[in-house]
């Protein structure tokens, strides 16, 4: 975690005058790339993107068990982790829950750097889906299982597409339904309410 924060994001802070002038990141003039996706920007060489991998395997390190553990998840055996990155909350959710499979979506780049440094061949319970798209492919993944899905992606996904999932006939006939992390994170750091979209109250 301070690897990535010294070598990367305090070089940024350098540029903050001109972040607030122009109300953008400053990747172009701490590395010279800029890009419309900022995840080109973080994953500009592999080097990077094992160092922004390895921060956010630290981060979930700390507070998965925290985020999994405040809803009862053990009616759900199957399970897909959007834009899961290093996967350290897939197994932390199979670590509470032994009977539960995950699925982690995310960019190819980003599965087989995962696959290679940072989740055992071993672990079967643990799979992979490449995503070119993951705010595009949501609704057509969500009517072939009953997921719970714990994705931070699923808050760059569009208001149109986020209707779409939660009028699925299918994952709603099974119970499915969505949370977001995101907001988990900000109720146990601030003491704010969860916000929990339903799809079907049991």
């Amino acid at each position: 975690m301070m690897i990535y924060y010294s070598q990367t994001l305090y070089l940024c802070w350098h540029f903050l005058t001109d972040a607030v002038r122009e109300g953008k990141n400053q990747f172009k003039r701490a590395f010279g790339v800029s890009s419309k996706n900022i995840f080109e920007d973080l994953y500009r060489s592999e080097e990077e993107m094992i160092k922004f991998m390895h921060l956010m395997n630290s981060v979930w390190t700390l507070c998965s068990r925290d985020v999994i553990k405040l809803f009862d998840l053990s009616p759900f055996t199957t399970v897909c982790d959007l834009g899961g990155c290093s996967g350290a909350l897939a197994k932390e959710c199979i670590s509470i829950y032994p009977e539960s499979m995950v699925t982690i979506y995310d960019l190819p780049k980003v599965v087989q750097t995962a696959k290679k440094h940072f989740i055992s061949t071993d672990e079967h319970r643990i799979s992979f889906q490449e995503e070119v798209d993951c705010g595009e492919k949501t609704k057509a993944k969500t009517t072939k299982t009953d997921e719970e899905l714990n994705p931070r992606e699923l808050e760059k996904i569009s208001k149109q597409e986020d209707t779409n999932i939660k009028d699925n006939g299918t994952l709603e006939k099974r119970g499915g339904y969505i949370h977001r992390t995101t907001h988990i994170l900000t109720w146990l750091k601030f003491g704010t309410s969860v916000k929990r979209k339903e799809i079907v109250k049991k």
